[in-house]
C-alpha cells in the first residue's frame, strides 16, 4: 500500500478482513508498517517496532522468513516513497499494489511533487504485479494506469463518479452516503453486487480507506458477504482518529495528521460530525528537520477549519521549537487569535481545559508515537497518555 495518507488504516483494515471468521483460506497475516512488523492480531501485541514505515531490504526479508515459519499466508505492507526511491523492496514478489492518494509530504527528501510521485509510481510497474487497486479520485489515476502491464488486473475505487479513464477497471463506487455521529453509512456498488457498509469510522477519507480494503480483499477472492461484515467491525488504528470522551462529555481525538492535506481532511471530518453548537479546538506542531514548506500550510488549514488553534512542538529534533512555530505562524491571517505553547504536554492540557461538553479537541501530528525528540534527547511522550493523565487528575473528577 502506498500513498501520502491512509496507508496504515488501509493495511489494518485489510489485515482485519483477511482474518475474519468465514474468510476463505483464513490464515495468519503478516504486517509491516508504521505501527511495527509482525503477525497481525487485533491488539497488535505481536508487532515489533520498526525504525521506518518500510524497513530496509534485509530487515524485510528477515521478517518474511519469520512470517513463513509462523504460517503466514499474506503479508500486508505499507510502502513509503523513500523505500521505493532507495530500492528497499528490490526483488520482493509483490502481488497487489494499492494507491491511496498523493499530497504534499517529504519534499525535504524528494524536492518536488513530480519526484515524489515518480517514487510512488514505481510500485505499479513492479515485475510480476498481478493486481492494482487505485483511487480514481486521484489526479494521478491516468498516469498510474499507463504504467500497468497489460496482464495486471485493475480495480478502481473512489467517492466520485468514475470516468473513461477507469472504464476497463473493476469499479467500486458509492451510491449513497450518510455521515453520523458514530461514523458513516454507505451503499457501495461492486462488480459482485451491492452492500451497505457502516463502520464506526469518522471522515470521508475513511470511506475511501474502507473501499480500498474492500477492493483488495474482493480481488483476492473473498465473498462480498464475508468482506462487508468484517469491514463493518474495523476500528480506527492506533493513533488514527482515536476518540476519548472527556469527563465533561467533550471528545478528544488523537490523529497522526502531519501534512497539510491530512490536517485539512481530519478537521473537515470533525466539522461534518460535530453537533450543533460544538467547537473544534486543534493543537498541533510540525516536525523538525523535515519539509519546512508545509509548516505555514498546516497552520493555514488549522486557522481556516478550527475554532481555536494552539501551536506547539512535535519532535523539533535539532531545530529550535520557536523557529518552527514562527514558520507556522507565517501561514496565519490573524496570528493574534492563535495560542502558542511550545511545551506539548501543557498545550494538550490547555486545549482539554478549554473544551466544553459538546466540543471536539483534535490533537494532531504524533498519533501512535510514544516519544518526543528535542535537541538529540528522546523522552517518553504519548498524546494518548497525556489525555488519560489529564482526565484522571483530581480536578477532572476521574477518567471518562
Amino acid at each position: 500500500i502506498t500513498g501520502t495518507n491512509g496507508k496504515t488504516s488501509v493495511a489494518q483494515f485489510i489485515a482485519s478482513a483477511l482474518t475474519a471468521s468465514g474468510a476463505p483460506h483464513t490464515a495468519k497475516i503478516g504486517l509491516i508498517g508504521t505501527l511495527g512488523a509482525g503477525v497481525w492480531t487485533p491488539d497488535l501485541a505481536q508487532l515489533q517496532p520498526t525504525h521506518n514505515t518500510t524497513p530496509g531490504l534485509l530487515a524485510t526479508l528477515a521478517h518474511c522468513v519469520a512470517f513463513i515459519r509462523a504460517g503466514v499466508r499474506y503479508v500486508v505492507m505499507e510502502v513509503s516513497s523513500h523505500a521505493l526511491a532507495q530500492n528497499r523492496l528490490r526483488g520482493l514478489p509483490i502481488r497487489s499494489a494499492v494507491f491511496t492518494n498523493l499530497s504534499r509530504d517529504h519534499l525535504d527528501y524528494h524536492h518536488d511533487m513530480a519526484a515524489y510521485f515518480e517514487a510512488k509510481a514505481r510500485l505499479f510497474a513492479w515485475p510480476g504485479l498481478q493486481t492494482a487497486l487505485i483511487n480514481f479520485d486521484s489526479p494521478q489515476v491516468e498516469d498510474l494506469l499507463e504504467r500497468l502491464s497489460p496482464n495486471v488486473d485493475c480495480w478502481a475505487y473512489g467517492l466520485g463518479v468514475p470516468d473513461w479513464r477507469v472504464a476497463d477497471c473493476h469499479q467500486i463506487t458509492v451510491k449513497k452516503l450518510e455521515l453520523n455521529a458514530q461514523g458513516f453509512n454507505a451503499q457501495i456498488a461492486t462488480p459482485v453486487g451491492e452492500a451497505r457498509i457502516n463502520p464506526a469510522l469518522i471522515g470521508l477519507f475513511n470511506v475511501a480507506n474502507v473501499m480500498a480494503a474492500l477492493a483488495t480483499v474482493l480481488a483476492l477472492g473473498m465473498p462480498l458477504s464475508v468482506a462487508v461484515p468484517a469491514l463493518n467491525q474495523v476500528a480506527p488504528p492506533l493513533g488514527r482518529m482515536q476518540r476519548m470522551v472527556l469527563p465533561n462529555g467533550a471528545v478528544a481525538v488523537i490523529d497522526y495528521a502531519h501534512t497539510p492535506d491530512a490536517l485539512d481532511q481530519v478537521l473537515r471530518a470533525l466539522r461534518d460530525h460535530r453537533g450543533a453548537g460544538a467547537k473544534i479546538i486543534c493543537v498541533f506542531g510540525c516536525g523538525g528537520d523535515r519539509d519546512q514548506g508545509k509548516r505555514p500550510l498546516m497552520a493555514a488549514a488549522a486557522e481556516r477549519l478550527a475554532d481555536t488553534v494552539i501551536l506547539t512542538s512535535d519532535n523539533p529534533r535539532s531545530e529550535s521549537p520557536e523557529a518552527i512555530i514562527a514558520q507556522m505562524c507565517a501561514g496565519l491571517t490573524k496570528p493574534n487569535d492563535v495560542q502558542i505553547e511550545r511545551d506539548r504536554g501543557k498545550a494538550i492540557a490547555r486545549a482539554l481545559a478549554q473544551a466544553s461538553d459538546k466540543d471536539w479537541v483534535l490533537i494532531a501530528g504524533k498519533g501512535h508515537e510514544t516519544t518526543q525528540e528535542i535537541q538529540g534527547q528522546i523522552t517518553a511522550f504519548s498524546d494518548w497518555e497525556q489525555v488519560l493523565a489529564w482526565c484522571a487528575s483530581p480536578n477532572q473528577g476521574g477518567a471518562a
